[in-house]
This record gives structure tokens, sequence and C-alpha cells, in this order.
């Protein structure tokens, strides 16, 4: 969902995402241009990297470096709780 952003207006980009994100995280994305995303494709497969019980670090390899996700367990599903980018 965070790479399909071409040619979509953000809150079809947002609505998209929606479904994955906390609530904390959901408020910082809402209106976000998704022109801005700096990737278009995974160029290889993600890596997980559990830090609690609750919380694990998901490295994905993307066109334009490493998109870093960290996923919180919350009412027995996984959401994603903050976005980061490295550029290789």
């Amino acid at each position: 969902a965070w790479l399909d952003h071409r040619d979509v207006d953000s809150a079809t980009w947002f609505a998209r995402l929606r479904p994955y994100l906390t609530p904390a995280l959901a408020g910082r994305l809402r209106g976000v241009d998704p022109a801005s995303v700096p990737s278009d494709r995974v160029t290889g497969p993600a890596r997980l990297v559990p830090r609690a019980e609750s919380f694990v670090e998901v490295t994905v390899p993307i066109d334009a470096g490493v998109l870093r996700l960290h996923l919180v367990a919350t009412d027995g599903r996984w959401l994603v709780d903050a976005v980061d980018w490295e550029r290789t």
C-alpha cells in the first residue's frame, strides 16, 4: 500500500494505508502527498527483527534504499507505528 502511490490523490492513498496504521501514525500521515514517497518497488525480501514481544522492526529493500517499519501488536493485530527510509 505504501508503494502504490502513483496517480492517486492523498485521500485515496491514505485510505489504502489506514487499515495498517496505528492511530498515532495515521494522524501523522493524513494529508501527506503520495508523490513524496521515494520509491516505486520492492527489490528484495523483507527482514524481521523482533525487538520485544509486541514490537518488531521490518526492513524492506526498495529501489531508493531501505524502508524501515516499526510494527506493534495491538488488539491481536500487527500495525505500523513508524515509517522511515534510508537512502543507499
